[in-house]
């Protein structure tokens, strides 16, 4: 909802009555962003741009301050990826394991390469995508 129909709605004298007709009669429901964020997680980020309208959902959700840093870190933290050749990553976890077997830490790795970098030509991308990181 507009921030100005949320001040509209908060400003009216009878404002119990109006929210009550929201929820009864036009089956409004009232959320927070971060509500909102989590339930296009789990139920709507199945096309690409999609994905890219949520990032830019989520970071203009963060500088209105509508949503703590902490909230955006964990949903980013879920959010799906488009890699480079357009297909949706939804699970990127990289499991470091020591030498003797034990695991030291469960990541998310990404690699950002630039355009003008050139160790990317050096390496196949295929492998870095079978070690599970996720190439933008």
């Amino acid at each position: 909802m507009p921030k100005t129909t949320h001040e509209a709605i908060q400003s009216c004298s009878r404002n119990g009555t109006m929210e009550k007709w929201l929820l009864d009669q036009v089956k409004v429901c009232f959320v927070s962003v971060n509500e909102y964020a989590k339930d296009l997680l789990d139920n709507s980020l199945n096309k690409k741009k999609l994905v890219i309208v949520f990032a830019h959902f989520m970071y203009f959700s963060w500088c209105r301050l509508y949503i703590l840093t902490k909230k955006v870190n964990e949903l980013c933290g879920d959010m799906p990826l488009v890699d480079k050749y357009g297909k949706i990553i939804r699970t990127r976890k990289k499991v470091i394991v020591d030498k003797y077997g034990n695991i030291i830490e469960d990541m998310k790795r990404v690699i950002m390469p630039t355009n003008e970098s050139k160790w990317t030509t050096l390496t196949d991308s295929n492998l870095w995508r079978k070690e599970g990181y996720v190439e933008l």
